[in-house]
């Protein structure tokens, strides 16, 4: 008979806030013990053993006091990730349900044959954009899985920045899904960077799909790419509300989503730009958001120029 093999224990919520307060009792008892012990010994000290017994016992409290410290914050950070993930898992559970209910209705409604020609014609469109959208899900998925257990390699070869907007515009123009978006393409030509296409291509992807469901009302959506000495960067800018400052410093994180209502209504799993910051990072990159000019979100992405400068070829 096989035998199976343990499974790894996964604590929840409350597991976790009951680990809390056993190491808080045992670290907090027995560190008020030595203190007081400590404290007694100090006072009360006759001989000069009885300073050195109560030093010793001071610097053991703290030292129990400073290591339940540390193990009490790697508990709430497993604490912090418990949810996250929780939190991933039911978007990920809704945001592939909801268009494999689309698919299953609009197939029901083809097998059944009352749809004239242009009815047809539309639900083949919104078949095709509803496995767009879920296979865009299922790799983003994948790829991080890959990217966390570091068996994604890239190969870095010169890319041409001008086509790989261009692409990525494209591949954008088909996820989108009727949506109305004003894209301004504003790329200085002729430049080229270190780089792997198609990695390039789901940073600049991941960008776009994040500057239209963040982007406000307007929907203008900006695309610009320059050069500064060495380095060539590209930028995606929206007219949106904007990263209030207490989260710039997490939403490259996994699973982070922020916690305004209009942020977490839309679709999608958190992973995103954590997954542009990992793909960036591989080419040797870098990605930074800024506050825009006027309102709205900048990421902007810097690559290694493959090509020296005008100025530097002469």
């Amino acid at each position: 008979m096989p035998v199976s093999k343990p499974r790894p224990m996964i604590l929840g919520a409350s597991e976790l806030r009951t680990t809390h307060a056993v190491l808080f009792a045992a670290v907090a008892v027995p560190g008020l013990l030595l203190t007081a012990m400590s404290i007694v010994s100090l006072a009360l000290h006759r001989l000069a053993v009885d300073v050195i017994l109560g030093i010793l016992t001071l610097a053991l409290a703290l030292w129990v006091g400073v290591g339940g410290f540390a193990a009490w914050l790697l508990v709430r950070r497993s604490e912090r990730y418990t949810r996250l993930q929780h939190d991933f898992v039911s978007n990920v559970s809704h945001e592939l349900r909801t268009p494999l209910t689309g698919i299953r209705m609009l197939v029901e409604t083809l097998q059944l044959g009352r749809a004239d020609a242009e009815q047809t014609r539309r639900a083949l469109e919104l078949l095709n954009a509803e496995s767009v959208r879920l296979s865009a899900l299922v790799e983003e998925v994948l790829e991080f899985g890959r990217l966390q257990s570091r068996v994604r390699r890239f190969e870095l070869v010169p890319q041409d920045i001008d086509a790989v907007v261009d692409e990525a515009l494209r591949d954008f123009e088909s996820m989108r899904m009727g949506v109305e978006v004003d894209v301004q393409r504003e790329v200085t030509p002729g430049m080229t960077a270190w780089g792997e296409r198609r990695a390039l291509l789901q940073v600049m992807v991941n960008l776009l799909s994040n500057a239209l469901k963040y982007g406000g009302a307007g929907k203008r959506i900006w695309v610009r790419g320059g050069r500064e000495a060495l380095k060539i960067w590209i930028a995606v800018e929206d007219e949106g509300p904007g990263v209030p400052p207490k989260m710039r410093r997490r939403i490259f994180r996994e699973f982070v989503r922020g916690e305004d209502p209009e942020i977490t209504s839309q679709p999608g799993t958190g992973l995103g730009l954590a997954i542009a910051q990992r793909l960036v990072a591989a080419q040797r990159g870098s990605i930074r958001f800024e506050p825009r000019p006027g309102g709205g979100s900048r990421f902007v992405v810097t690559l290694r120029a493959a090509t020296p400068s005008p100025k530097e070829e002469r």
